[in-house]
């Protein structure tokens, strides 16, 4: 019980708001203990993400929500409410936490840019809609879909899963860390750089190109249009 308790109170989340101003871009800011959490769900509508890793246990988390209109003739008024009325949720179930900006509209006028510094040892898992992606750093594994958007990886181990609608990847890890890379493109060239070896994708429509090695991980790209670029050094 005691133990129990202990793992309850580390995963208490601190969630400030702060508005900049009227109608402007509000920010909210999380910060959690992730002691005992072995994977970080995060999910998005419309917006940027840069994420980079950290040897300690806690996660800081921040989120700009800016009001944008649609359309010509969509309403900035109530995108402003929208924003105002926003909600970051949590949910843990197991070892996962998940988070998500909550909106009572069904067509959601705002974007939402984060930040996220997490502690080295926790998966990652992303679902974008429509944003670029940056992450850097050493993680328990990262598995991303992403609707539309260019994203940069620059990790240091550890499984790597990527889906992408229309965008580009670039993916650039440790030589020794990897054992089998794969990278597929409907319309897009694929190029793996491994060592001194450069590996082209070939296909008459779509391209995709493996590579094999000695280290205990993977990595496995696909995207739908857009190039995909492999260095592993």
């Amino acid at each position: 019980m005691k133990s129990r308790i202990a793992l309850l109170a580390s995963l208490i989340i601190v969630a400030t708001a702060a508005v900049a101003g009227a109608g402007g871009p509000r920010i909210l800011e999380h910060h959690a203990d992730l002691a005992g959490i072995d994977r970080l769900v995060l999910e998005i509508g419309v917006g940027d993400v840069v994420v980079s890793s950290d040897a300690g246990t806690e996660l800081h988390a921040t989120t700009q929500l800016s009001p944008r209109r649609g359309g010509f003739f969509s309403s900035l008024k109530k995108a402003e409410r929208d924003v105002e009325n926003a909600k970051l949720e949590t949910h843990l179930s197991g070892g996962e936490l998940h988070l998500t900006i909550e909106s009572d509209s069904s067509d959601r006028r705002f974007e939402e840019n984060w930040t996220i510094v997490m502690p080295a040892h926790v998966a990652l898992e992303l679902e974008m809609g429509v944003g670029d992606l940056e992450i850097a750093g050493n993680f328990g594994g990262i598995n991303l879909e992403q609707g539309v958007g260019d994203s940069v990886i620059r990790a240091e181990g550890g499984e790597i899963s990527v889906e992408s609608g229309v965008g580009d990847v670039r993916i650039t890890a440790p030589l020794s860390a990897f054992g089998f890379v794969k990278g597929e493109a409907g319309v897009g060239d694929v190029t793996i750089k491994a060592g001194d070896q450069t590996i082209t994708g070939d296909g008459f429509v779509g391209h995709s190109a493996k590579w094999r090695g000695d280290g205990p991980a993977s990595i496995e790209a696909e995207s739908g249009v857009g190039d995909i670029r492999i260095v592993l050094k």
